[in-house]
Parts: C-alpha cells; sequence; structure tokens
C-alpha cells in the first residue's frame, strides 16, 4: 500500500433495512478477530462520548454493523455482521463509551434451519445450496461451493437442523473449507478467497520479524484492510526469527527442516486480528499464516 499514514474508517450501525447512524466522526476503538473456521467470527467496538439516548437508540433499534478501516483514498470492509451485545459506561468519570459486541453471521450460524426434502440425486452441492437459502433469510450471502465431486445420493435426504451444520458437513465432504467472512459464506476449493499475494517486508508496514511457528509464521503488521483471511502473503526467510527449543548441539529435525525450506516463500493467512483506535497508538493486525504449496516446492 502507497499510504499507510493517514487513517480512516468508517463505522455504521443501523436496522435491517439500512436505516441507522454513522459514527465515523466520533473516537472509535475496534478488535476484530477472524479465522477460517466454521465458528463466526467476532468484533469488539467502543464508540466515546454518544450520549445515552444514542445507546438507548442502537440497543433498541439497531441489528447490523458495518466497518471499513484504512487510509486516506484506500481504506475497505474489514467486518459486517450483526450485533450481538450493546453496553454502555463511563471512563474516568467523564468520557462515555459505547460498547457493541457484533458477529459475523451470528445470528444465521444459530438460528438458520433447514426442514425441507431433496430427490434422490442430489449432491453436496445441492445441499449447499439449500442450506445457504435459509442463511440468507438472516442477511448471509453464499459465495457458492468452491468444487463438488461428491456422489449423487441414492436417495432422497431430508434435511432438518441448523443450516450451518449442513453447510460445514458438505463442504467437508467436497473436501472445500467453510467459514463466514464478511457476511458471506465461503467455502473455497484450494483455501485462497484471494489471487493476489502480498509482499510483506518494512517498507510495505511489516512491524518487527515474523516468528516461525510448526505450521508457517506469526507476523504483526500496519493495518492493512486486504489482508484477509485466506490471503496470501510472501516474506524472506532471511525476517523470519526461527523459533528452535532443545539441544543446539543436534541437528535440525527433519520436520524442523521441512519448516525451514518452506518459511522462504508464500503463506496463506488462516487467522487475523486487526486493533486500532483513531485516537491512539494501535492501527495493526496480527495473523497467523501456513506455508502453502508455492513455499515447500520452491
Amino acid at each position: 500500500m502507497s499510504n499507510q499514514w493517514l487513517r480512516d474508517f468508517s463505522l455504521q450501525v443501523g436496522d435491517d433495512g439500512g436505516d441507522g447512524l454513522d459514527f465515523s466522526a466520533f473516537r472509535v476503538a475496534f478488535r476484530i478477530e477472524k479465522k477460517d473456521s466454521a465458528e463466526p467470527n467476532n468484533a469488539i467496538f467502543q464508540i466515546y462520548n454518544v450520549t445515552r439516548e444514542t445507546f438507548q437508540k442502537v440497543q433498541k433499534e439497531f441489528t447490523q454493523i458495518r466497518f471499513e478501516a484504512g487510509y486516506k483514498g484506500n481504506k475497505a470492509l474489514i467486518f459486517k455482521g450483526n450485533v450481538k451485545q450493546v453496553a454502555f459506561a463511563r471512563e474516568n468519570g467523564t468520557d462515555s463509551i459505547l460498547t457493541i459486541a457484533a458477529g459475523d453471521g451470528d445470528e444465521a450460524h444459530n438460528f438458520a434451519i433447514c426442514n425441507q426434502t431433496l430427490a434422490a440425486g442430489a449432491k453436496q452441492g445441492d445441499v449447499f445450496d439449500a442450506a445457504s437459502g435459509k442463511m440468507a433469510e438472516f442477511n448471509v450471502e453464499s459465495a457458492g461451493l468452491g468444487k463438488d465431486n461428491s456422489r449423487a445420493l441414492p436417495r432422497g435426504k431430508v434435511l432438518y437442523g441448523r443450516a450451518s451444520d449442513y453447510l460445514q458437513r458438505a463442504a467437508k465432504e467436497a473436501q472445500c473449507d467453510y467459514s463466514i467472512q464478511d457476511g458471506k459464506i465461503q467455502a473455497p476449493e484450494n483455501k485462497s478467497l484471494g489471487e493476489i499475494c502480498f509482499v510483506l517486508n518494512s517498507r510495505t508496514g511489516l512491524i518487527g520479524a515474523p516468528t516461525e511457528t510448526t505450521e508457517g509464521v506469526d507476523a504483526v503488521c500496519l493495518l492493512n484492510p486486504l489482508l484477509k483471511v485466506g490471503s496470501a502473503v510472501q516474506i524472506a526467510q532471511e525476517q523470519i526469527v526461527q523459533n528452535i527449543v532443545g539441544d543446539f548441539s543436534h541437528d535440525l529435525t527433519i520436520e524442523q527442516e521441512q519448516s525451514k525450506n518452506a518459511a522462504d516463500g508464500v503463506f496463506r493467512i488462516f487467522s487475523i486480528t486487526y486493533e486500532g483506535d483513531s485516537h491512539g497508538q494501535a492501527w495493526f493486525c496480527s495473523f497467523s499464516a501456513i506455508a502453502t504449496d508455492e513455499s515447500a516446492g520452491g
């Protein structure tokens, strides 16, 4: 990203119809946690110096939240979901804080129910689409199943239960990974949700030295709204701190040597946390990433 110093964000909270309030002129602190798992992503937003009347309006009327962050001329969506809890408190006896806990597709995950029958010959893609239709009733869209090489069902199938459970099972059967990201169901074939590979170094926002893990790396960088679950990142081997435990007089094990070789290449983000304060120091994201075939294969 060419501009990483002029922070910018927008925060809207509203009802299912899109009517609501814009808190972009307020001080906002946030922490957003995302993973490539079936459990919904979560976020906490703290909005400073709002009135109690505003708190009551948010508490009684609003159900949806949308948050974009980044830099002037280059901000993007990093969270979209439903309001779970709202609280109001005072800090230092003067500043009021409206706290909103939100979930990405949380209501759909918990309350969307399938109750239908699929005819013989249906495949896992049909199960996935049927369950996705129920999730859509809770404002969750679907990007579709990445692939479907499953066998056709020899007989009709009754779907009755949580739609999220059927989505997870259908994706697993089709060898795809199911998750909800920013209000959209994802089930990519190759675990990647994007085609762009971001080169991370000190010039492009990398903070400190990434640490090697058994799966890949843990790293911290300036907040980049284009980095998401599934994003590919490239980090040079010389920037990564080796994490070797044990007797240093012995040679590396085969597993450690494979991890060392894979580190010089491309990694896929499977967990990312965005943290920031529009009036504070924090404005970064930390992530865990796994080595990809591009890394291992050179």
